[in-house]
């Protein structure tokens, strides 16, 4: 009985696909669909920019050009720190200090303002 509605929700899936990727009506959809969970990302994104602390986006990708390299968008800073995140810090601490040799630092924090963002 478990492998007859196993079957049907993958069969169900496969419907879903072929006709979001081939009728007009599931292109349309589906543009409808990835365009609301764009526009949900960037007001979230917003509002972490806005409060400062932790913001859930790459630097390279919210970062503005500027002349003196890549600038923080919140505070226009361009000096950043490369950090650990709280489990690798926590690991590093479990390990007495071993651990964090191996985590690399995978989020920088603006100098200026704090915000931190991930790497990259």
């Amino acid at each position: 009985m478990g492998w007859l509605i196993f079957l049907l929700l993958v069969a169900s899936f496969v419907a879903y696909c072929v006709w979001s990727a081939t009728t007009e009506n599931g292109k349309a959809y589906a543009a409808k669909a990835s365009a609301k969970v764009a526009g949900r990302k960037a007001g979230k994104l917003s509002n972490q920019l806005s409060k400062g602390g932790r913001v859930n986006a790459r630097i390279s990708t919210v970062g503005t050009k500027s002349e003196a390299g890549l600038a923080c968008p919140r505070c226009g800073g361009s000096h950043f720190k490369a950090r650990r995140s709280r489990a690798a810090r926590y690991a590093g601490g479990a390990t007495l200090g071993v651990g964090a040799l191996l985590i690399k630092q995978k989020q920088v924090t603006c100098v200026t303002c704090g915000t931190r963002y991930d790497r990259g």
